[in-house]
């Protein structure tokens, strides 16, 4: 009876969302999803709540964590709905994204999964020209359907592999590229290892290397829910070019925007995607947490002194 309640429940949600209404449904029923997953399937819970607690937060945050989850999962479906869907009344942008989006000359920006990022880009890629980095899902139809809902707004897209190309190509057009910096990186090179929320973390240089090698500014923009439920975007920080494209400088801007991003999640725990398993078992050749932290103790607060 609950399956037969629930797969009739699932068929008539496309119905429901396409209503005036649609939008705000989105938390009721991302809710129920959240209940479902997180609560009665404990999908990766006990993860969520281990991290949660070792990044020093509460671990009854974990039902909201999923409710953010659900939630955002509706949002997509209702933006794959049949018609383009107005993003202007759910995307609110900050005045400096609106300049930097205008502005002639490429930039990098730095993101991660807080607040419903996929949403955030298609909204920004109605004002200016984005290519996306991104990983694919195992499901073969789950990833054509994510990524055809993006392209359909305008959002390109690249992997990994291809992000040098990319970026040759998009950044000296005045093109945006934007790449996430909260996943664990897939190779050991250009990389550097940064306390992240509790334990060491694996922090891809590529933003910031890219942003020396074309000159491009790089910025950090962490999308945030308002209580309203509107997306807002604002850039956090950002980071004008060296001089001459050099490591050290890739490095400093890369433990700055793990920085910041982890002030926000620690102010925001329930809007970061803690399912992800974010940190792998360091080799054991490196350095301990604790060894660290002495050397970081400033917190790599040049946010502003950066460029």
């Amino acid at each position: 009876m609950l399956w037969g309640a629930l797969a009739a429940a699932l068929l008539a949600l496309p119905f429901v969302l396409r209503t005036k209404l649609g939008l705000w449904l989105c938390q009721p029923v991302g809710r129920a999803l959240a209940w479902l997953v997180g609560g009665v399937l404990r999908v990766r819970r006990a993860h969520v709540e281990a991290s949660l607690a070792r990044a020093g937060l509460d671990p009854r945050v974990a039902p909201e964590v999923y409710a953010g989850l659900g939630r955002g999962v509706l949002e997509l479906v209702w933006l794959s709905l049949p018609g383009k869907r107005s993003l202007e009344r759910v995307v609110v942008m900050g005045p400096e994204l609106r300049r930097l989006l205008t502005e002639p000359t490429g930039v990098v920006v730095a993101t991660a999964h807080t607040g419903n990022w996929d949403l955030a880009a298609c909204a920004m890629a109605r004002e200016r020209r984005l290519t996306v980095v991104t990983k694919h899902f195992s499901s073969k139809l789950a990833d054509l359907l994510w990524q055809g809902l993006r392209r359909r707004y305008g959002v390109q897209l690249v992997s990994a592999g291809a992000v040098t190309r990319a970026a040759a190509r998009e950044l000296p057009r005045g093109g945006a590229l934007a790449m996430v910096i909260d996943q664990a990186p897939e190779r050991r090179r250009a990389v550097v290892t940064h306390p992240f929320l509790g334990e060491l973390a694996d922090v891809d240089l590529a933003p910031a290397l890219l942003a020396a090698r074309y000159r491009a500014p790089l910025v950090a923009v962490f999308p945030e829910r308002l209580a309203d439920g509107r997306q807002r975007l604002e850039v956090v920080a950002r980071f004008e070019p060296p001089g001459v494209p050099e490591r050290a400088w890739a490095e400093r801007v890369t433990r700055a925007l793990t920085e910041a991003l982890a002030d926000q999640v620690r102010a925001r725990p329930a809007e970061w995607l803690w399912l992800h398993r974010r940190w792998k078992r360091p080799p054991p050749e490196r350095p301990a947490l604790e060894a660290l932290k002495p050397a970081h103790a400033a917190r790599a607060r040049e946010l502003g002194a950066g460029g």
